[in-house]
């Protein structure tokens, strides 16, 4: 596995193309050096990270459904990562801490 594929994102010195004409938060289409899609994300020209990947499905369309379905997903994320058994310890275990 390539970190590319756990880390969806480009950072600065990895792009080629002049992208100084890019506004902040537009879509963009990231490709290989060989012209490969890798997926679309959103701009940042104030960050080392210019690219956020959203998706790397080249069909998708970005509608209103998409968005509510990230939405979603990451309330029902972050729901079920707060209920797991670890965090649940750590947060008691703080509850006995004395924070003078």
């Amino acid at each position: 596995m390539k970190l590319r594929d756990i880390i969806p994102c480009e950072y600065d010195t990895e792009i080629t193309n002049d992208i100084s004409n890019i506004e902040n938060g537009t879509l963009v289409d990231v490709l290989s050096q060989s012209g490969t899609y890798l997926g679309t994300g959103l701009m940042s020209q104030n960050s080392k990270i210019r690219v956020r990947i959203l998706s790397n499905n080249a069909n998708e369309t970005f509608s209103d459904a998409f968005w509510e379905r990230r939405i979603r997903y990451a309330i029902e994320y972050k729901l079920e990562s707060s209920r797991r058994p670890t965090m649940h310890l750590l947060v008691e275990s703080l509850d006995y801490c004395s924070c003078e």
